[in-house]
């Protein structure tokens, strides 16, 4: 039984995946549609320092220590995931999570009060890709999950909605920075 994903929804890896690429992630659904699906991990940080990613920008250095993992395609691109009202820079995802945005809009937000996440790469499927990947079990599909989860500093995440969704924890849990 295929189920019918939605932007907002979050993908928590099985227990047992083999894929080092995917285990023990958290992916937050972006995009979704008839030509496949776009989505970030929420729960893996890189060690670059954003100091030394973000040379030009002062103000997002200060928003996290180091550039979050979004995933394996383009890792070399960044994304944004911020909270506020909505804008024309940014695609919705709930009411006060955002996707996107040019670096004077982080910039200004951030300024403000606001929180930005910075992610290196995304994860994405080709039409019916992620279907088959969830008629295989790969992964639990988790529908209005806090947003303090996507936005907030790293928390243990993937352990946490494990136990949600009623699953047991492997033999060889999650390393601290995947979780």
């Amino acid at each position: 039984m295929t189920t019918l994903l939605r932007v907002g929804d979050v993908l928590v890896a099985q227990e047992g995946l083999q894929d080092p690429c995917f285990e023990f992630t958290v992916i937050l659904i972006i995009a979704f549609d008839d030509d496949g699906a776009l989505g970030l991990v929420v729960n893996r940080d890189t060690d670059l320092p954003l100091t030394k990613v973000l040379a030009e920008s002062e103000t997002l250095q200060t928003s996290a220590p180091v550039m979050a993992w979004g995933g394996p395609v383009a890792e070399n691109e960044i994304h944004a995931l911020h909270d506020g009202s909505p804008n024309e820079e940014s695609l919705q995802i709930f009411s006060n999570l955002h996707f996107g945005g040019s670096v004077p809009y982080l910039e200004h937000h951030h300024k403000q009060g606001g929180q930005v996440r910075l992610f290196a790469g995304s994860c994405g499927w080709e039409a019916g890709q992620l279907e088959r990947e969830l008629e295989e079990e790969t992964w639990h599909v988790v529908r209005d999950a806090s947003i303090e989860y996507l936005v907030a500093e790293q928390k243990p995440l993937w352990s946490q909605l494990i136990r949600e969704q009623g699953g047991t924890l492997p033999v060889e849990s999650p390393p601290p920075s995947s979780n």
